[in-house]
């Protein structure tokens, strides 16, 4: 038999990315700052709002949706 896998509507899995705890300098409260700021950056991306939202723009700036933006108002305008 076929098995069924149920999916939540809202409940996604955020993307792993690279977290900036990675990145170590020379200086200890630097890198600290950088370190919180890696864990803020994940916890506010775990909201699926925020993570829509980031997902929609990095959308609109791969597809040129600025010079698309721009086109639509420029030759309405001139014509």
């Amino acid at each position: 038999m076929a098995e069924k896998k149920t999916h939540a509507a809202t409940a996604r899995e955020p993307e792993i990315t690279t977290p900036l705890t990675t990145l170590h300098t020379c200086h200890e409260s630097i890198d600290k700052v950088a370190h919180r700021s890696g864990r803020l950056i994940e916890k506010i991306c775990a909201y699926p709002v925020v993570a829509h939202l980031i997902r929609a723009a990095e959308r609109f700036s791969d597809r040129m949706g600025s010079q698309f933006g721009a086109a639509i108002t420029y030759f309405p305008f001139f014509s």
